[in-house]
């Protein structure tokens, strides 16, 4: 996808702002542009746009527990029986 656009830096505040192709942002797969988050870097003297990956809160914070190994069994044993627990 070697397409050539070409765009101008506007000012936005103190900052710089480009103008992308709608073309180009449909083909990052990008439908809601202003609820998406984007990472930016320099490669090679390139600026590289790109989707920022989406990850869940929950699995932000217990992602971790989806590597840990698990038992080949589904039950877990808790122990004797204490008191007056019925099964």
């Amino acid at each position: 996808m070697e397409e050539k656009n070409e765009t101008f830096a506007k000012p936005i505040f103190n900052s710089k702002g480009l103008l992308i192709p709608r073309e180009l942002i449909n083909s990052l797969g990008i439908d809601d542009f202003e609820n998406t988050e984007l990472t930016l870097k320099v490669e090679n003297g390139s600026l590289v746009i790109r989707k920022k990956e989406s990850t869940s809160r929950l699995m932000k914070k217990f992602g971790y527990l989806k590597k840990q190994k698990r038992p080949n069994n589904t039950e877990m044993d808790w122990g004797p029986s204490v008191g007056m627990e019925k099964f």
